[in-house]
């Protein structure tokens, strides 16, 4: 399931839960930076795949124990594994409109 699909309640409610995990270097969501790959859940086990922009994010253990925490807090998430893709590219353009407004309000030019 990609991050825009929600085919069970407890699904949506993991892309509910992941909301609440934020770039540390941007106050927007994972989702909305385009940082979130494959969600799925079966059997208890939440699995969320993270799309990193650059290779030495130096954020990158903080991303992972915050997406883990914020599963934990799902109903019916017994278990979680969190991984990394390099197999998509992160890109400007993977991100919402409001992620770069947000950038650009803190400086960031893109």
């Amino acid at each position: 399931m990609s991050a825009t699909d929600h085919s069970s309640a407890t699904e949506q409610a993991i892309v509910d839960a992941l909301e609440s995990v934020e770039d540390p270097h941007v106050p927007v969501s994972l989702r909305e930076m385009g940082m979130l790959g494959d969600v799925e859940f079966e059997d208890g086990l939440a699995s969320v795949d993270i799309v990193f922009p650059c290779l030495g994010c130096p954020a990158y253990q903080m991303i992972i124990e915050d997406v883990e925490n914020a599963l934990e807090t799902v109903d019916g998430v017994s278990d979680t594994d969190v991984g990394v893709t390099w197999a998509e590219s992160w890109s400007k353009d993977r991100m919402t409109k409001n992620a770069r407004e947000r950038m650009q309000d803190i400086g960031i030019q893109l």
